[in-house]
């Protein structure tokens, strides 16, 4: 007969948080190398200086914290698949931006 696993004294929560530790400073990091690429290409060259990637993350952290509207949801999806859908909404986001750019001639 197989084992039950053993459970550690973790609950399911304290999984949830711990992945949450871990996955939100790089996601942070994600978000403000994105905003430091699309500030460099849209609004440097309208004379504002260049912002790089960690003064762009404690921007957007900064933004994040005045927009935040807590959402009641009934996630069906698992912490770490949102994580990854947030990730690859930035990396989209970034493309149409370069397009953009491109477009505009850069």
């Amino acid at each position: 007969m197989p084992e039950e696993p053993k459970d550690c004294g973790f609950k399911s929560d304290q999984y949830v948080l711990v992945w949450f530790v871990l996955l939100l400073f790089p996601l942070i990091l994600l978000q403000g190398w994105v905003f430091s690429v699309m500030w460099g290409w849209f609004v440097v060259p309208l004379g504002a200086p260049a912002v790089g990637a960690w003064h762009a993350a404690g921007l957007t952290s900064i933004w994040t914290l005045l927009t935040y509207k807590a959402k009641e949801r009934n996630h069906t999806h698992s912490f770490l698949a949102r994580v990854a859908v947030q990730a690859c909404i930035y990396m989209a986001i970034l493309g149409i931006a370069w397009v953009i750019h491109k477009l505009m001639g850069g």
